[in-house]
């Protein structure tokens, strides 16, 4: 199963928003919007928490590219220039 990311975080907001929207037509209260304010800032620290996350796998991705690129050994180069040249 996998991790919600940064779903978890907008359902998080939807729901803190939600309640305090509930709240406040039910009985106005200057506390609602602080405890909105006071707990917002923890969404933004998922969504860059899951985006830290997916930036470390796009530089191991591209690690490991260009460790098979590199390993790939002078054949197959030589054979793609030969293809490359041959069709452009």
């Amino acid at each position: 199963m996998k991790a919600p990311g940064p779903w978890a975080a907008f359902g998080f907001c939807t729901a803190l928003c939600g309640i305090v929207l509930v709240a406040s037509l039910v009985r106005p209260s200057p506390g609602l919007s602080i405890s909105l304010l006071v707990f917002l800032p923890m969404c933004f620290f998922v969504v860059g928490m899951s985006l830290m996350q997916l930036q470390r796998e796009i530089v191991a991705l591209r690690e490991r590219v260009a460790e098979l690129e590199a390993s790939r050994g002078p054949s197959f180069d030589a054979a793609e220039t030969k293809v490359e040249n041959a069709s452009g």
